[in-house]
């Protein structure tokens, strides 16, 4: 399944290998033979262009909150606390997290934000901001739309 949105749908090269449309235009018949040498290394640029694009806008937008009353406020915007239409919020927490099932719940209930994944690179041990007991390591929250 995919999604995209007003700005369209963009998928890099290796995730469509099978699949991709590239339709040249020439301005000379010339155009045609170094253009067919060079679609590897295009396909390579697209690809790590949006790779670096990714990346640069996750490190932007991913934030280490380590209190609870940050965090909250995070993922709470203006608009939220005058009970209006909220915009889409666009960012990551990092943060520690006891793994207790009923409190990502009751913090879903509240924020709409739930774990996303739990980074394969370990971050330093610390304490949960919610419940005060320790954690092996912080976790990825965002919310879902």
């Amino acid at each position: 399944m995919t999604h995209s949105d007003d700005d369209g749908l963009t998928l890099p090269p290796k995730i469509a290998p099978a699949q991709i449309v590239i339709i040249p235009i020439f301005r000379s018949d010339d155009a045609r033979p170094e253009f067919v040498a060079n679609v590897v290394a295009t396909l390579q640029s697209i690809q790590d262009g949006m790779f670096e694009r990714a990346k640069s806008y996750r490190e932007l937008h991913t934030h280490n909150i380590d209190t609870r009353d940050a965090f909250y406020a995070f993922f709470t915007s203006e608009r939220e606390q005058e009970n209006a239409p909220a915009p889409i919020h666009g960012g990551f927490a990092l943060t520690h997290f006891s793994g207790d099932i009923e409190l990502e719940r009751k913090i879903k209930d509240d924020l709409s934000v739930t774990v996303r994944c739990i980074p394969l690179a370990k971050s330093e041990p610390g304490t949960c901001p919610f419940t005060g007991k320790p954690s092996a390591q912080r976790v990825v929250w965002a919310k879902a739309y």
